[in-house]
């Protein structure tokens, strides 16, 4: 990947360690460590920063569309140690309620969900680029599906106490 391809990766991303300061009340709450869900991951900047506050990641379920940033989630997996179990979903429409009850089932429940905004370039996008401003547009259709998501993680455990 060139320089300027990993450069735009990063162009909507959170600073890991600003990410951490807010994260970092989760350490004393699961001393054993947490399972996460992960939805539109990108490359994993709230992972990154739950493992540099020193807490174990015991299973993660990333959601990410894009296949470069879910290689680069999964080398960094295997290259920071991570003896958790790491799942990667590449569509959220495809997390069906079914296949969340398997895994909820196989993992318990999740400690923690995180959501980043699931951007997409607005219309009219290669115009935008060409002039250098590329905003990105919130899509709806996907939000829509993460809220479909955490609500049946809430159901599902709310069921379960």
């Amino acid at each position: 990947m060139s320089l300027a391809e990993r450069l735009q990766l990063l162009e909507h991303c959170f600073q890991t360690d600003t990410l951490g300061y807010h994260l970092s009340v989760l350490k004393s709450l699961f001393p054993g460590g947490l399972t996460v869900l992960s939805i539109f991951s990108g490359i994993g900047g709230a992972e990154v920063a739950l493992h540099r506050l020193g807490i174990h990641l015991k299973r993660v379920v990333s959601i990410e569309t894009s296949e470069v940033k879910q290689r680069i989630l999964k080398s960094w997996w295997h290259s920071s140690g991570q003896t958790g179990e790491l799942v990667q979903i590449s569509d959220i429409q495809s997390l069906t309620i079914n296949r969340l009850e398997s895994l909820m089932e196989k993992f318990g429940t999740f400690d923690f969900i995180i959501c980043q905004n699931p951007c997409s370039q607005s219309k009219g996008s290669s115009k935008m680029a060409a002039s250098g401003d590329r905003s990105p547009s919130l899509d709806f259709s996907l939000y829509y599906e993460s809220v479909r998501v955490i609500q049946r993680v809430r159901d599902s455990t709310e069921r379960k106490r």
